[in-house]
């Protein structure tokens, strides 16, 4: 859960440590709790920078001085880049291995979606890398994306948002566990202590995300998508109206992937998530429009 507009951020992150000292078995847990909120609490949290291109391309919008064919040159200049899209857009959910150029990518898939593409093979290069958690980061950057691959094909099937913003929400909405992991990598670095207990660390990543997820947005000027995106996903029914239909697809995305036997709750109807109109707005499509849009 994220917090409130109006709730102070350190308040809320207090909080949610206090519910966590119970999963605290010995100092060096109590210490990694202590270290987080005072890291929160100064606003001295260690932050991933974004690539400067994954920067520029993030930012553009329709009022941008580069127009499609610009910046298609700009990424065409990077081989390296342009050979990590091409890989990306032939997924089996995006272009399936029919896409042998960035041209092709362009006319296959749009120029929205191919700098998507860019900015996710940016980010992962350099943001996705935590010392000392490179099982952790390996798994959640496959995460990411499958989820922004599931969100962007839930888009082009439905029609209820634009394939390049799910996409670039889903790439995003983790995003607040990058910056809990690399916090715990640099207490442990300052302190020489040990590594907490497994226990603990999934328990404070998983309370914390969504507010870091925030923190990082609001550091590095996230688009206002994004910034829903990361703090929301897990309740897109309180997500504004124009931006709701893309974190709920996010949200259906993200159930799917992690756990592909809710399929079948979702299909009889005894999936709670389908009930909560925190995690399912009223507006989002019925159930059976969703599964029929789901990648093969």
């Amino acid at each position: 859960m994220p917090p409130a507009a109006d709730e102070p951020v350190a308040e809320f992150a207090t909080q949610r440590l206090a519910t966590l000292q119970e999963h605290a078995v010995n100092p060096t847990d109590r210490r990694c709790l202590d270290g987080m909120g005072d890291c929160i609490a100064s606003g001295h949290l260690d932050i991933p920078v974004l690539p400067e291109v994954a920067g520029m391309l993030l930012s553009l919008d329709g009022s941008s001085d580069l127009d499609n064919d610009e910046v298609a040159d700009l990424i065409r200049r990077d081989q390296a880049l342009s050979a990590q899209i091409l890989r990306y857009a032939n997924s089996p959910t995006l272009g399936g291995g029919r896409i042998q150029s960035l041209d092709q990518s362009v006319s296959m898939l749009g120029f929205d979606m191919v700098r998507s593409l860019a900015v996710a093979a940016a980010v992962g290069e350099e943001v996705f890398r935590v010392p000392g958690y490179d099982i952790e980061m390996r798994a959640l950057q496959d995460h990411s994306s499958e989820v922004a691959e599931t969100a962007a094909s839930l888009a082009q099937g439905t029609g209820i948002a634009k394939p390049g913003d799910a996409y670039m929400a889903g790439l995003f909405h983790d995003v607040g566990k990058v910056v809990a992991y690399r916090n715990l990598s640099a207490l442990r670095t300052r302190t020489r202590g040990g590594r907490p207990t497994e226990l603990l660390v999934r328990k404070l990543v998983d309370e914390l995300h969504p507010l870091l997820g925030l923190c990082f947005a609001e550091a590095r000027e996230l688009p206002e998508l994004m910034r829903w995106s990361v703090g929301h996903h897990h309740v897109p029914g309180r997500v504004p109206e124009e931006h709701r239909m893309t974190i709920g697809l996010v949200a259906f995305a993200e159930l799917v992937t992690e756990d592909p036997e809710r399929i079948d709750g979702f299909e009889d109807g005894s999936d709670p998530a389908a009930a909560d109109p925190a995690l399912w707005p009223a507006e989002m499509p019925d159930i059976a429009t969703l599964l029929g849009a789901l990648p093969g």
